[in-house]
């Protein structure tokens, strides 16, 4: 696994051992970022259910200011850590070892909000469906900002109340569904 763009390019990434993890694969990590990239340039991202920190990692190489990775697992977290100081982003990262609704909640206790979500529960979980309910109570998404949910194609997009989906699009088994927020769609 490698960075595909920005600063970081080509630089290879570790991932945690074992099957608890399952990176995002590399086309649809870049269709990912085709998408977004109009909203990178000093982007404040927040990576829920981190894993190997890839797509948190892919964005500060693009150009984002700023990424809190967020992963329940310490294996996945020290992996985290040696991916960001590999790439040089230690300055512009924080990680938080903690259960995802543990980090949204204390994010939005300090009044922290994000320009992008993105979030990639294990696939089968209904663990979307409680962080972006969280992410809404808490007011982690800035008004014009997008959570994005990657999911396995088949399954049915979360719903949350204050947040609507404005965009799908699916790669090989996985989809990712966007959301903005009811306010600013």
């Amino acid at each position: 696994m490698r960075v595909i763009a920005g600063t970081a390019k080509g630089l290879s990434l570790i991932s945690p051992e074992g099957y608890d993890t399952r990176p995002t694969a590399d086309r649809a990590r870049e269709g990912l970022f085709n998408i977004l990239s109009p909203l990178l340039p000093n982007a404040s991202f927040l990576d829920i259910f981190s894993g190997s920190g890839a797509i948190g990692v892919e964005a500060l190489s693009r150009g984002a200011a700023r990424a809190v990775f967020v992963d329940s697992s310490g294996k996945a977290a020290s992996v985290i850590e040696s991916n960001i100081k590999k790439t040089g982003f230690e300055r512009l990262s924080e990680v938080l070892c903690m259960k995802s609704d543990d980090a949204i909640v204390r994010l939005g206790n300090i009044s922290v909000k994000f320009d992008i979500i993105f979030m990639d529960p294990p696939y089968g979980s209904n663990l979307a469906d409680k962080a972006l309910s969280l992410i809404a109570d808490n007011n982690l998404l800035k008004p014009q900002g997008v959570a994005v949910v990657e999911m396995e194609r088949r399954d049915m997009p979360p719903s949350c109340f204050g947040l609507c989906v404005v965009r799908q699009k699916s790669y090989g088994i996985a989809k990712f569904i966007f959301y903005k927020s009811e306010l600013s769609a």
